[in-house]
């Protein structure tokens, strides 16, 4: 669909150079005219199950004349005209500077540790680092970068790496920085691979697979034996979960999927252990050593706890509305342009079935609109929209009351009648 918004500039267009920026991060996409934003579109989330902009994109800069939007034939009388391109600049924005890997090298007495970002002043690294073996300080005898590979770092060792070693990476210091001078942040007991024949597997990652899985990754093929799940548990925000499953990927057999009972959150703070007692082999017989505090990466897309209350611009998908700054207490942002059949989608998880019912935090200058809650296709419930008087003016009115089962789902919120705003909704247990 054809989307956007009008801005109004008392500046003569056709006089004087002006300035056009697009702004596009994995959040959102804005458009400005001379600093001053006239549109923003949100992307951080699948629209209609898409992420088209995730895909290349193109520059295509043309003085076309006449539009579909117009529908009218071009009066050639009119032309010829000027379309003038000072300049266009293309920016980036700098990253921190991280370790994507870290690795014995082939000669055994060396590691390499490989940084997203061209590093400089290689020769203050020395003091940086810290290598243990099973948490023993080792001696690094000298550090620089690899010949020619200013990414590529050698650590090299006092004495050489034996297959028994388990070896982890930290960084205490703060003089590593990117050619952009940005900072290396510290890091703690990052584990080093060590491919000999024999070694212990080592963990690479651990990434949430789904909302109920994290998938942990280690360096070589394991065994396909039973796992016991109670050898592993995570702290989620701080607090103790056990796992009611953990079995070795049927194809992957570098990766370790472990279960739990209740879902995680897009919010939550994630750290995996391992404890051991039964022996976890690599397939040349390396033994899994037991290991405190991974950092798991949290991919969970968001879903709300129910009962709770939604900010309306946080969607999963939606159709046919706009993001606009909101005057309602508190702020932030609303949207509106609603249309009849535009909708909204978001995911849920309600945390007990039981009887609800929606609070919608809406305004309309005059038009009388109707809202749709749906579960699935299911219909839950269908409420009438006053209007307020005034595009920003807001009321709160209250649905009747339907039954939520327990887990996670999906709601759409359809426009049967558009013409108001909506800042806000909050789905609230009601007593049976």
């Amino acid at each position: 669909h054809y989307k956007g918004h009008e801005i109004i500039t008392t500046k003569d267009l056709t006089s004087e150079m002006h300035i056009y920026t697009l702004i596009w991060d994995e959040n959102s996409i804005k458009w400005y005219l001379d600093d001053s934003l006239y549109n923003e579109c949100y992307i951080k989330e699948p629209i209609d199950g898409r992420k088209p902009f995730n895909e290349d994109f193109f520059f295509i800069v043309s003085g076309g004349v006449g539009s579909d939007f117009s529908g009218k034939k071009i009066d050639h009388k009119l032309l010829p005209q000027t379309f003038e391109v000072d300049y266009i600049r293309v920016y980036k924005k700098f990253e921190n500077p991280f370790i994507i890997s870290a690795a014995v090298a082939a000669n055994g007495n060396e590691v390499e540790v490989l940084f997203s970002e061209h590093l400089k002043e290689p020769d203050r690294f020395l003091k940086d680092f810290e290598l243990r073996d099973n948490n023993q300080l080792l001696s690094i005898s000298s550090a620089s970068m690899k010949s020619r590979d200013n990414r590529t770092l050698l650590l090299r060792l006092s004495s050489p790496i034996t297959k028994n070693s388990l070896l982890t990476l930290s960084y205490k210091g703060d003089s590593i920085r990117s050619f952009h001078n940005l900072a290396l942040k510290k890091i703690n007991s990052l584990f080093i691979s060590n491919n000999t024949t024999g070694s212990s597997p080592v963990p690479l990652s651990a990434a949430t697979k789904d909302d109920f899985t994290i998938a942990l990754t280690v360096n070589k093929n394991l065994e396909q034996n039973d796992l016991k799940q109670e050898d592993f548990f995570a702290r989620v925000n701080g607090k103790e979960v056990q796992f009611q499953t953990a079995a070795i990927h049927q194809t992957m057999s570098t990766i370790i999927d472990l279960r739990m009972k209740n879902p995680l959150f897009k919010e939550d703070t994630i750290l995996l252990y391992y404890r051991g007692g039964n022996p976890l082999l690599s397939i040349d017989k390396g033994i899994l050593q037991p290991f405190s505090g991974i950092t798991v990466t949290n991919l969970i897309s968001e879903k709300f706890r129910i009962p709770g209350k939604i900010e309306a611009e946080n969607y999963t998908a939606q159709q046919g509305m706009m993001s606009e700054s909101c005057n309602d207490e508190g702020g932030g942002r609303n949207l509106g342009y609603i249309e009849e059949e535009d909708w909204l989608e978001y995911t849920i998880y309600v945390a007990k079935a039981g009887k609800y019912q929606v609070e919608y935090r809406t305004s309309s200058k005059s038009a009388t609109g109707v809202i749709v809650l749906r579960n699935e296709e299911n219909i839950l419930t269908r409420t009438t929209i006053e209007p307020t008087t005034n595009w920003q003016l807001w009321n709160t009115t209250k649905s009747d009351t339907f039954i939520l089962e327990k887990g996670i789902q999906k709601i759409k919120l359809t426009a049967a009648k558009g013409g108001f705003n909506i800042n806000w909704f909050s789905i609230v247990e009601v007593s049976l």
